[in-house]
């Protein structure tokens, strides 16, 4: 049941946008500022399998959104809460996959910005975005959230 009159979370900027912007950074930073620590062919590797579990993660969520008959799109008003997948274990699973992107796409490039901006990006992500969904969320689903809330971590 609907308690307050919100229709969506009314957040300032698009969730993936603020990983791009943050992606753009890491680069920048990677190609005029180089972290001067040597960057092996195994760190790249292991930053294509941080993009694959990134890609997994956000996917494997906009499916399960899906699949609950709501969209993932915040800009759109939430039809039900998806608890199923990566929700058992994340309340933010597609966040999670985009600071996995952050962290891996500028990896492969031997970059470590990505990694070095990636507590930045999650701070950003709860003040900007996810404080504002949760409030949104508490007020259209009252207790059946706050349950759900008190059972999965916010990240991981």
């Amino acid at each position: 049941m609907e308690k307050e009159s919100k229709k969506t979370a009314g957040l300032p900027v698009p969730p993936p946008l603020l990983m791009v912007i943050f992606l753009v950074v890491a680069f920048l930073f990677g190609w005029k500022l180089p972290v001067p620590i040597p960057c092996p062919v195994w760190i790249k590797m292991i930053g294509w399998l941080i993009i694959l579990g990134g890609l997994a993660a956000a996917f494997s969520a906009v499916r399960t959104m899906t699949q609950a008959h709501t969209s993932p799109d915040p800009h759109t008003p939430t039809n039900a809460l998806a608890r199923k997948g990566p929700y058992q274990y994340s309340r933010n699973p597609i966040y999670l996959g985009f600071v996995l992107l952050l962290i891996g796409l500028p990896l492969i490039f031997g970059f470590y910005w990505g990694a070095i901006l990636s507590p930045v990006l999650v701070d950003a992500y709860n003040r900007l975005i996810i404080d504002r969904e949760e409030t949104y969320l508490e007020g259209k689903f009252g207790q059946e959230y706050l349950e759900y809330k008190s059972k999965v971590r916010r990240w991981l």
